[in-house]
């Protein structure tokens, strides 16, 4: 099972995998999640993330779009070898903020 999970003011954690099967339950949690911040700044920790295909990357993608359209700078934590090969490979490097 895959949850997004609040864990203090601006900052979250998607643990399971984001895979096409597991974003619209994952989409629906951070949907809800999302609605409450009033941050600027937010972080989403992709560590815990156990798989990672296609399916995460659009995710990863339309929260960035969220973030823009709603004026907040978003950044993704810990992304694994894989994710970011992903990001690379279909050349999101400068649409979506990877740190460690």
């Amino acid at each position: 099972m895959s949850d997004f999970k609040y864990i203090e003011p601006g900052r979250f954690s998607v643990t399971g995998d984001l895979t096409f099967v597991s974003v619209p339950e994952i989409w629906k949690q951070a949907r809800k999640a999302l609605l409450d911040v009033f941050e600027d700044s937010l972080e989403i920790d992709i560590s815990a993330a156990k798989k990672f295909d296609s399916g995460g990357l659009a995710l990863l993608v339309a929260w960035s779009r969220w973030a823009h359209c709603n004026k907040k700078q978003l950044v993704f934590r810990n992304a694994s070898d894989k994710a970011r090969k992903l990001i690379q490979i279909n050349k999101l490097q400068d649409v979506l903020t990877i740190a460690d």
